[in-house]
């Protein structure tokens, strides 16, 4: 999806969580993406 999202000229931005599973257990990780998603959010709306 990034890369399709890319190539369309898209502003997306992809963060890499080590470890992590698709359910976000662990809490460092977890903060680290809804971080990202705020700032996503703020920068293009």
């Amino acid at each position: 999806m990034y890369r399709a999202l890319k190539d369309a000229g898209k502003n997306v931005q992809k963060i890499e969580l080590s470890g992590e599973d698709h359910y976000l257990s662990h809490g460092p990780t977890r903060l680290q993406a809804l971080k990202a998603t705020i700032d996503f959010v703020n920068k293009n709306i």
